[in-house]
């Protein structure tokens, strides 16, 4: 039986890098995978909520936050097929580590 599932990130145009989410998000090559809608939906609701403001410290101004136009949403389609079942002792069976013989 083939599950299809999918999955989400944020990536920034200009960099290929990914959101790891936050506010401010930090970037990386791999970033974070939202693995539902709501979870990004969240995301987006917290960056939603900032954007436009701008964030101070007494005098001050921190930041002034705007989503970028070069931020673009990566579905990524999860398939997972259950046909190459085996049970859990047989798998760890054919990882049991084998013992090696050294020579001094």
């Amino acid at each position: 039986m083939t599950v299809i599932t999918k999955h989400y990130k944020i990536r920034d145009r200009n960099t290929g890098l990914y959101s790891k989410g936050g506010f401010p998000p930090s970037w990386s090559k791999t970033g974070k995978t939202w693995t539902n809608m709501s979870g990004l939906m969240n995301h987006l609701g917290q960056l939603r909520k900032k954007n436009n403001q701008t964030f101070r410290m007494g005098p001050n101004v921190l930041e002034e936050f705007v989503v970028p136009e070069s931020w673009e949403l990566v579905e990524i389609e999860v398939r997972v097929d259950e046909s190459a079942l085996q049970t859990v002792a047989d798998f760890l069976q054919a990882r049991k580590p084998q013992a090696r013989i050294f020579k001094k």
